[in-house]
C-alpha cells in the first residue's frame, strides 16, 4: 500500500507540472468547473476541491489522498477537445482494454457493496445521498437505483438488489460511455473503489451509532 501511495504521489507531482503549462478556464466549461483565480474548482462525489498547478485542496485548505489528487488532475489533462456524445451507460468491462483490472473492479467495488449492505438497502440509500446521490426511478426492477456523480462529466449509476430467499445481494456499476473520453481505466477504477471505500466507511459509522 504504501508502493502505491509513493507512485500516486509521483505521478500527482508530475502532472502538476503539466498543469503549469495550461489555460485551465479554458478547459472549464468542457469539464463543468468553476474558475476561481489561476484554479479550477471542481467537485469530486460532492466535495469541491481547488485544483491549481501549486497544488489541489478542500474548502478547509485540506489536501485529498494522492490517489484523488492524480484522479482530479487527470481530468483535467485528459480534457476532449470536443463534448463526447456517448451516453448509454456500460459496466466496467465493457470499456476496451479493461480486462486486466476487471477482476479488481468487481472484488473492490461490485462485490464489496454488496456484501456490506446485503440486508441493508436503505442504509445503502443513506450511504449514496451522504454522497451526493439521486434515487433514480427507471422502473428497472432493482430494489435500489442511484446517480451519484463522481465529477461533473462523470455520473456514476449504482443499481442493487437485495438478497432474497433464493439469491444474494448484487450491485452493478456504470458509467457512462464517455467517461472514457476524460479519464483511463485505472482512474476510473480509482472511482469505483473511492465510491465502495466511502459507502462502507459510511454504513460503519450507522453501525457504530446504534451500538
Amino acid at each position: 500500500m504504501q508502493e502505491k501511495e509513493r507512485l500516486f504521489e509521483q505521478s500527482y507531482r508530475k502532472y502538476l507540472t503539466e498543469l503549469a503549462h495550461l489555460d485551465l478556464a479554458l478547459r472549464s466549461e468542457s469539464l463543468g468547473a468553476q474558475v476561481s483565480g489561476n484554479a479550477l474548482q471542481i467537485t469530486f462525489f460532492g466535495q469541491a476541491y481547488r485544483v491549481s498547478a501549486g497544488g489541489i485542496v478542500d474548502s478547509a485548505g485540506k489536501p485529498p489522498t494522492a490517489a484523488v489528487c492524480v484522479v482530479l488532475c487527470r481530468y483535467i489533462l485528459h480534457c476532449p477537445a470536443e463534448l463526447p456524445t456517448d451516453q448509454d451507460w456500460v459496466t466496467f468491462r465493457d470499456f476496451k482494454a479493461a480486462g486486466p483490472l476487471v477482476g479488481h473492479f468487481t472484488v473492490n467495488t461490485n462485490r464489496l457493496i454488496a456484501t456490506t449492505f446485503s440486508g441493508r438497502c436503505r442504509a445503502l440509500e443513506k450511504a449514496c445521498e451522504a454522497l451526493g446521490g439521486q434515487t433514480v426511478a427507471d422502473d428497472a426492477g432493482y430494489d435500489l437505483s442511484m446517480k451519484i456523480d463522481a465529477l461533473p462529466a462523470i455520473p456514476i449509476f449504482l443499481r442493487f438488489n437485495d438478497k432474497d430467499e433464493e439469491l444474494p445481494a448484487q450491485s452493478t456499476i456504470l458509467f457512462r460511455r464517455s467517461a472514457e473520453h476524460y479519464l483511463d481505466l485505472d482512474c476510473l477504477a480509482i472511482l469505483g473503489t473511492y465510491l465502495a471505500g466511502n459507502l462502507v466507511k459510511f454504513a460503519r459509522s450507522i453501525h457504530t451509532q446504534v451500538l
